[in-house]
């Protein structure tokens, strides 16, 4: 039991050391977001995160497909002003 103990603690002490570092640049990472880090759960600021990032993609989507739609009604009122000529 001893050889284990002797063997797991390191181990232990390192994922200790790595939990604090994760919950430093956590704690970092809200606040340049603009959160308070005592208020916001990790979860909570993630899915905000999420949220907007699904949001800018539609919204990148939206804006190619309305650009696409303009470009598309320019070129036919080009071949009408042609056909009329």
């Amino acid at each position: 039991m001893e050889e284990f103990i002797s063997e797991a603690e390191p181990i232990v002490e390192d994922l200790k050391s790595m939990t604090s570092d994760i919950e430093e640049k956590l704690r970092e990472l809200i606040l340049y977001y603009g959160e308070d880090p005592n208020i916001i759960k990790s979860e909570e600021f993630f899915e905000i995160i999420s949220t907007f990032s699904n949001s800018f993609e539609k919204a990148q989507i939206e804006i190619h497909e309305a650009r696409e739609r303009a470009l598309k009604r320019q070129r036919h009122q080009e071949m009408q002003i042609k056909v009329r000529a």
